[in-house]
C-alpha cells in the first residue's frame, strides 16, 4: 500500500490486451503502486497470472498489490470499486487460495 488509513481512490481504465507490466505502469503512474516492475513480477508470480479484466476501476492508495489484483483479474467477477472490495472480494480471495491448494 502506498498510503496508510482510507488512502485516495482512483478510478483507472485497463483496455483489452494490456499486459501486467503495462498495468503496472498505468497503477505506478496514477501513484497506486511504488514499482510497476514489482507489481510485474507479482503478478508473474501469483494465482492473477494472465487473467487480466478489461475495465474501469476504483482502486484505493491504500490497497495492497495483492487487493488491486484481485479487483483488476478475474476471481471477483464484477466488483470493479473500493466500496465493495473489503468483504466480498477478501472473501473470494480466500476462498480461491483454498480451492488451489
Amino acid at each position: 500500500a502506498v498510503s496508510q488509513g482510507t488512502g485516495r481512490e482512483v478510478t483507472v481504465s485497463i483496455t483489452s490486451g494490456k499486459s501486467a507490466k503495462e498495468v503496472g505502469q498505468l497503477l505506478e503512474s496514477k501513484g497506486l503502486i511504488r514499482d510497476a516492475k514489482l507489481f510485474a513480477l507479482q503478478e508473474l508470480i501469483s494465482d492473477y497470472h494472465g487473467k487480466i479484466q478489461p475495465g474501469i476501476y476504483t482502486l484505493s492508495s491504500s490497497m495492497t498489490a495483492d487487493e488491486m489484483l484481485a479487483i483488476i483479474y478475474s476471481y471477483c467477477g464484477d466488483i470493479k470499486s473500493i466500496a465493495s472490495v473489503s468483504r466480498t472480494c477478501i472473501l473470494c480471495m480466500r476462498r480461491h487460495k483454498s480451492s488451489s491448494a
